[in-house]
């Protein structure tokens, strides 16, 4: 059979085709609003990504700002909620262990439409290791025939740095401010990381504590140490300072001193120095020509064998010291050394506000000095140590 009127196959074949067609286009909605729906998600949960690094962020700047008072101002845990935009960040700090180094930071990132994202950081405030056989944050003055030699064999100030005479400095010489001469020295360098200097940290170390009730403590004991005459080995107490003035050689170990310390006699002998570690939480001075080896006490962090002397004020080494030391040097206010002495170590001046000014190298000092000699002071520095987003 043969049909002769074909009018409703074309009929059919144009419905098949709109019905194609809308099809298509209903596909092509789903898929276009599946897909608006996906980037608006993907959107809402990097906003929320980002809202938690804004936490991490301000946790960084809140550990900076107050990098002296980590558990007094920041108690473990602290907590602190900001908003921001259509969202807000939720900032936890707390505690490594019994560490006050790292703090853990755990920030959570939610938009308004309660999308999350949750990152975790470790912050580290790291152990200072001097770059330069001198550092000061004050001015610094270098004059006479001082060697400073060693692969890190330098010298810097955070302030103005002048040198007179003839030193000889093996590696750079440097200044924030100034440099005098310029050059070859080098002047407006970048400002050196100076920590706290603070003497009371290394009270718990401490083998004898000459304390300001004019007694000496032994560690471990209640009771004082016997002091025939009012004098322990030669050391004596009057004004808030303990004085050495004989030749007596104290038994070996870290004397925490209570108050100033002022070495003037002569103990120790080049076949048997007197090995110690003078810790005072005034000023030291240095002066006769005591033999003095660095006390190390194997059961002590390595940053605390390190080092020799740390005084809470000025520190001065004068007279006919011409022995070798080993060690680190260090002062909450500034550091004159004058005569002969060798240094197998590093300086460091704080130079706190209102404790002393100017620092000075003279005489013929030499001081070797080749890197790396970490010590236990903690660098001002706040830096992340590791982080990761975390997925619930």
């Amino acid at each position: 059979m043969v049909f002769k009127d074909k009018k409703g196959i074309a009929l059919v074949a144009a419905l098949l085709i709109l019905l194609a067609l809308s099809i298509i286009g209903v596909i092509a909605i789903t898929t276009t609003v599946t897909d608006t729906k996906i980037s608006g998600n993907l959107k809402d949960i990097k906003q929320a990504f980002y809202l938690a690094d804004a936490g991490i962020s301000h946790a960084g700047y809140l550990l900076q700002q107050n990098i002296g008072t980590w558990d007094t101002y920041l108690p473990s845990p602290f907590i602190d909620t900001t908003n921001l935009g259509a969202g807000s960040y939720s900032v936890t700090i707390s505690n490594i262990g019994t560490t006050v180094i790292r703090k853990k930071v755990v920030s959570t990132g939610k938009t308004s439409t309660g999308s999350k994202a949750i990152i975790e950081a470790i912050f580290n405030r790291a152990p200072f290791i001097p770059d330069d056989a001198i550092t000061t944050n004050g001015n610094l003055k270098i004059s006479g025939k001082p060697n400073i030699a060693g692969s890190n064999g330098g010298a810097h100030s955070n302030k103005d740095l002048e040198i007179k005479g003839s030193p000889n400095i093996a590696q750079t010489a440097s200044a924030s401010g100034t440099a005098s001469p310029s050059p070859p020295y080098i002047s407006s360098a970048p400002t050196v990381d100076i920590p706290t200097i603070n003497p009371t940290q290394f009270a718990i170390y401490a083998d004898y504590q000459l304390r300001s009730d004019g007694k000496v403590y032994k560690a471990g004991s209640t009771l004082p140490e016997d002091m025939p005459g009012g004098k322990w080995y030669g050391w004596d107490y009057s004004s808030g300072k303990w004085t050495l003035s004989s030749n007596d050689t104290p038994p070996p170990g870290m004397l925490y001193i209570e108050g100033g310390a002022n070495v003037s006699g002569n103990p120790g002998s080049a076949s048997d120095p007197w090995q110690t570690t003078l810790i005072a939480t005034g000023n030291i001075e240095i002066s006769g020509n005591p033999i003095i080896a660095n006390y190390k006490d194997l059961s002590d962090p390595i940053g605390v064998q390190n080092l020799l002397f740390v005084a809470g004020g000025e520190l001065r080494i004068s007279g006919n010291v011409t022995q070798t030391f080993d060690g680190i040097i260090a002062a909450h206010g500034h550091i004159e050394v004058s005569g002969n002495p060798t240094l197998n170590g590093s300086i460091i001046a704080e130079n706190a506000t209102g404790i002393g000014t100017e620092n000075k190298v003279s005489g013929n000092m030499t001081i070797t000095y080749n890197g790396g000699l970490l010590s236990p002071f903690i660098s001002n520095t706040v830096n992340i140590l590791a982080w990761r987003q975390v997925n619930e």
